[in-house]
């Protein structure tokens, strides 16, 4: 490896079929975690809507914009510089310290955003700076160190740990947010609820990535480390919290429009076709850390090939997701969130994870390369541009206009960052291969455009979508009982 790299143990160097089975059965693995979160997400939303009113559930979805907002501002970065520390000359050590860097940041980023609530809260139509935003406020300080401990983990292949921190931040937190509702009711005890449960995954995570300040001392090399970090870091600051206004900010143009119960529906059909984009960041849970373990002279050759099984992966899962969207939807919520036709919002949004694995792949780029100032420039734009498209879009078309607006941005965003990491990396990509390893996502999203959302329709839905989706699955089951081993840093 290159001089400033860790040094790593003798592992097989992969490329053709065997490096994408590499990445998607570790991938596979993390998959899991990702599943927990996702099945979590999904079970909550009939138990929570059946528990909260439409206004609300409105709240608790304005709360929980804040909380991600907010977090991955905190986070400062991290994930893009301590997954990057971890294969470098600072190693696993300088990247521990790097979490506690992270929580010192969240910190003061909670305690701005608490003085300064009274004026932020009123982007909130009808929502006062009261408990719920406030408890959002308090969520941010697990949650920015809970981003940068995952990462850790995920870097260090520790996947028991890695499982175990998402499922007390996720069900766990959902979960006890969710008697505390049952107990006490309303907003308030949920998210009450859900800041007990993420402080708890907190110190789990701070226990198990064995933070320490050590690294960041001046003899250590601590300035050479802070100084490398925020290089890479802080231009993925604005990239980060933009990157969630762009999967989230639309859901405040919708409310502005429409009104908190219609802010509501669409979150909820948004989480069903986000399902996509979950399973490429599971993916690129393995695959960013395989690829920075690699040998410089195969990393690129590896990116290249297992693109095209990961892609094909993601089309099959986004077009069973598209197809069978509206059954999915008839079980999330009761009749009186009026839910009824939204099957075409989810269906866009679950396409939408093809865009958003093409720019996973170029993120990869520019994070190894250190070339990060695309990332805070591309993605502000793409946020503009799908809020611009909200505005113009919901009115004639009512939701689905938002999500139509939500892949055109995806689009964008994947066109602007590979315009700049072409530049950085040798990578041979097969277009041909890439193409047609797509080309269920495209087909998915036609049939479901195409065929009716009632009586014997679903069924028909339902059997393809399960077919795709079974299909996909088997692809990942497959690859991990190949069992490929992945290179590993010296330390962990």
């Amino acid at each position: 490896m290159r001089g400033e790299e860790v040094d790593t143990e003798p592992a097989e160097q992969l490329a053709g079929p065997d490096a994408a089975a590499n990445v998607l059965g570790r991938g596979s693995r993390y998959t899991v975690a990702t599943l927990i979160q996702v099945v979590a997400g999904i079970l909550i939303i009939p138990l929570l809507t059946r528990t909260v009113d439409p206004e609300e559930y409105g709240t608790i979805t304005a709360a929980l914009v804040v909380q991600t907002v907010f977090g991955t501002a905190a986070a400062v970065g991290c994930q893009a510089s301590i997954s990057r520390t971890y294969f470098r000359r600072h190693g696993p050590e300088g990247a521990r310290a790097l979490i506690g860097v992270t929580a010192l940041a969240a910190v003061a980023f909670a305690v701005l955003a608490e003085l300064t609530g009274p004026l932020w809260s009123g982007v909130f139509e009808g929502l006062d700076y009261g408990a719920p935003l406030r408890l959002a406020v308090l969520q941010v300080v697990p949650v920015a160190v809970l981003v940068g401990a995952v990462t850790f983990l995920q870097a260090a292949g520790r996947v028991r740990a890695y499982v175990i921190t998402v499922a007390l931040a996720t069900p766990g937190a959902q979960g006890l947010g969710l008697v505390v509702a049952l107990l006490h009711g309303g907003a308030v005890g949920y998210l009450a609820g859900v800041t007990a449960g993420l402080y708890v995954a907190m110190i789990f995570a701070w226990l198990a990535a064995v933070i320490d300040f050590g690294p960041l001392r001046p003899r250590s090399g601590g300035r050479d480390l802070l100084r490398g970090a925020a290089w890479v870091a802080l231009p993925t600051i604005p990239s980060s919290l933009a990157l969630y206004v762009l999967s989230a900010g639309d859901r405040i143009v919708v409310e502005g429009l429409e009104g908190l119960s219609a802010a509501g529906a669409y979150y909820i059909a948004y989480a069903v076709g986000s399902l996509g984009i979950f399973l490429v960041t599971a993916l690129n849970n393995a695959w960013g850390p395989i690829l920075f373990g690699t040998e410089e002279e195969t990393r690129w050759s590896l990116m290249a090939d297992s693109a095209v099984e990961v892609t094909r992966v993601v089309a099959l899962v986004g077009a069973a997701l598209a197809i069978g969207a509206p059954i999915a939807l008839e079980l999330f919520a009761p009749s009186d969130y009026d839910l009824a036709g939204l099957g075409t919002v989810s269906a866009l949004v679950a396409v939408s994870g093809l865009p958003y694995l093409w720019y996973i792949t170029s993120y990869n780029i520019v994070v190894w390369r250190g070339r990060t100032g695309i990332l805070g420039l591309a993605t502000p734009i793409c946020v503009a541009v799908n809020l611009g498209l909200c505005a113009l879009l919901i009115p004639p078309l009512g939701l689905e206009g938002a999500a139509l607006a939500t892949l055109i941005a995806y689009g964008l965003l994947a066109f602007l960052t590979w315009l700049r990491s072409r530049s950085l990396a040798p990578v041979p990509w097969d277009l041909r291969a890439l193409s047609l390893a797509a080309s269920p996502a495209i087909g998915g999203l036609a049939i479901a455009l195409a065929l009716p959302d009632h009586g014997a329709w679903l069924v028909i839905r339902g059997l393809v979508a399960a077919g795709l989706g079974l299909y996909g699955l088997a692809l990942l089951t497959a690859s991990h009982r190949i069992g490929v081993r992945r290179p590993a840093a010296s330390a962990t």
